[in-house]
């Protein structure tokens, strides 16, 4: 690993706790669930074909469907929702990149 990437690793991990002021650690669930989503959907990108020409469009609905998500949850009282927050910021843009892999990949077949 590059010094970069090490310092850049170390100070993300430094923050994470800031996040959680108050008394429940279970309010890191959500950064960590967000961090770990982020990690399998890279680690995917890069595992599919290299010139499969759906990448960035299905980038662009993974980080739009993670803004969206976040916005909707932000409305609800923590504590009460922990349980749907967590699914839907773990569940929701994964969902979403799967319907757009599966609809990109019928569109290509279909122009075949």
């Amino acid at each position: 690993m590059t010094k970069n990437l090490k310092q850049a690793l170390l100070i993300s991990l430094l923050i994470v706790p800031l996040s959680a002021f108050a008394h429940g650690e279970e309010v890191l669930f959500v950064p960590m669930i967000s961090i770990a989503s982020i990690i399998i959907f890279s680690v995917t990108m890069l595992a599919i074909k290299p010139r499969f020409p759906c990448k960035i469009p299905l980038s662009i609905v993974y980080i739009l469907s993670t803004a969206i998500t976040y916005a909707l949850t932000n409305l609800f009282p923590f504590r009460e929702n922990m349980n749907v927050i967590l699914i839907l910021v773990g569940g929701l843009p994964v969902i979403m990149v799967i319907i757009g892999y599966l609809i990109m990949k019928k569109l290509n077949n279909s122009k075949a």
